[in-house]
């Protein structure tokens, strides 16, 4: 669980520690309102995260090679690397800054 644009920050970016400063005094504030993960959970999020690790559990076969397949067929929102060809994740962080 993280605040929302965390995982689009790039590794080297300066942001993190903004970023941090920002999840550290949200967790504080979580504690004051008594909020707990149960409360932000959802029993549809565990189900798909089960559900995906399942997959290998079952011992079904799948493997990277048909999630490349899935992917090739599979339209996404925007044009962005290694799925798309022209933006790189630190453009759409810099567009989600800015709004």
């Amino acid at each position: 669980m993280t605040l929302p644009g965390a995982s689009s920050i790039p590794a080297a970016n300066v942001n993190h520690i903004r970023m941090s400063t920002a999840c550290g005094r949200r967790i504080v504030d979580m504690v004051w309102q008594d909020v707990t993960p149960s409360d932000i959970i959802t029993l549809a999020a565990v189900k798909n995260a089960a559900t995906v690790t399942m997959a290998r559990r079952a011992r079904v076969g799948f493997n990277l090679e048909d999630l490349d397949t899935l992917g090739r067929t599979t339209p996404v929102i925007a044009n962005i690397r290694p799925s798309g060809d022209k933006y790189l994740m630190e453009a759409i962080m810099q567009v989600g800054c800015a709004a």
